[in-house]
């Protein structure tokens, strides 16, 4: 499991760091470091290895972090923690790995020797604040965007489980490898989990799965013809998901298929709209 869990982390946060806003946003704060100095850095280095010096610190430590967060968080769910103690938990790991990473920068940039442990302990402190600030901003948009949601109207538990940018409504589960992709109607991502685990947390949305490798939402449904003895449905998102023999009888009965139909779309009104 343990290195299952390891490539699912490295999996997601290489998605996270290739997002174009991220980074830009880890350039943008590398150039305002590199300029302003700060730490001494401004005495200590030249304009160009200044500005070196601090795009390392912050696409290394960020990296290392976006590693270690989603590496940690899959235990610390899996172990029923809070928001607010998988934040805490979170902060205090990236704060000692940060550390460590800055402690063997400065080795390598100016030759540092071992620093006193006061000095380590006083560094750790800094780093760990600045992680936990950071952990807290995540934990309270996690926060607010759960106290948005209707009373009565609760998603389906699998969408915490899911980036706050890729969280819209249920379309589809598909299965890859050892994980489950979750398609929503804001993009879609990897969960290390079983398909039947992951369908047992798509409740209250009404779907059906149609294969051995596939879940849809019936609202997300927009057109359905057969191939053959089975049938193919194509989902608003314009992905077509293959119905299988033996679940084909479950979807006509859905009235996503009638029996003798080829390529009618699903009227309006059909199970789940």
């Amino acid at each position: 499991m343990a290195n299952k869990d390891l490539s699912f982390a490295l999996r997601e946060s290489r998605s996270h760091l290739g997002n174009p806003v991220v980074l830009a946003v880890m350039a943008a704060v590398s150039v305002v470091l590199g300029f302003s100095g700060p730490f001494s850095t401004l005495e200590l280095l030249r304009a160009g290895p200044r500005l070196a010096y601090w795009t390392v610190v912050v696409f290394l430590t960020y990296g290392a972090g976006t590693v270690v967060t989603q590496l940690l968080d899959l235990g610390l769910r899996r172990q029923g923690r809070s928001l607010w103690q998988r934040a805490v938990l979170l902060g205090l790991a990236n704060g000692f790995v940060a550390t460590v990473l800055l402690l063997g920068l400065n080795w390598l940039a100016f030759g540092d020797r071992p620093r006193p442990l006061s000095d380590m302990a006083g560094l750790y402190v800094f780093v760990t604040t600045v992680s936990l600030c950071v952990a807290g901003l995540h934990a309270l948009v996690e926060q607010r965007d759960k106290a948005r949601e209707p009373e009565g109207a609760a998603p389906p538990p699998i969408l915490s489980r899911l980036p706050l940018d890729r969280r819209g409504q249920l379309v589809a589960l598909t299965v890859q490898d050892h994980y489950v992709q979750v398609q929503t109607t804001a993009g879609a991502a990897i969960l290390l989990m079983r398909l039947s685990d992951a369908m047992a947390e798509t409740a209250p949305e009404p779907g059906l799965q149609v294969h051995r490798s596939h879940w849809v939402a019936l609202a997300q449904v927009s057109a359905a013809r057969r191939t053959g003895d089975s049938a193919v449905l194509t989902l608003s998102t314009g992905q077509d998901v293959p119905v299988s023999r033996g679940k084909l009888a479950a979807v006509q009965a859905a009235g996503l298929l009638p029996a003798r139909a080829t390529g009618v779309k699903v009227p309006q009104g059909a199970p789940g709209e």
